[in-house]
């Protein structure tokens, strides 16, 4: 998964161990392309929209797999952000 939240004129990005283990599992061209939108997710945040922010080609396991999984860790990261 990964976070966003705004500071200054750009926005940071963060991301959960699961990314990584996932985005290292990727063969070097979707490792490449999925580098190569950081810049756009850092300017545009949260307002990045298709098909930058929804497609990986060849990557059926992100979506059937890790977005249940994402929804999951976003859960838990709000409830630890609202229980301080």
């Amino acid at each position: 998964m990964i976070v966003l939240y705004r500071a200054s004129l750009s926005w940071v990005i963060e991301h959960t161990d699961e990314f990584e283990e996932w985005l290292l599992d990727c063969d070097q061209d979707t490792q490449e392309a999925v580098a190569a939108m950081f810049p756009l997710l850092r300017e545009r945040g949260p307002q990045l929209s298709h098909p930058f922010a929804d497609t990986l080609q060849g990557s059926k396991r992100f979506y059937k797999q890790l977005i249940r999984k994402a929804d999951l860790v976003y859960d838990q990261h709000l409830e630890e952000i609202k229980h301080g």
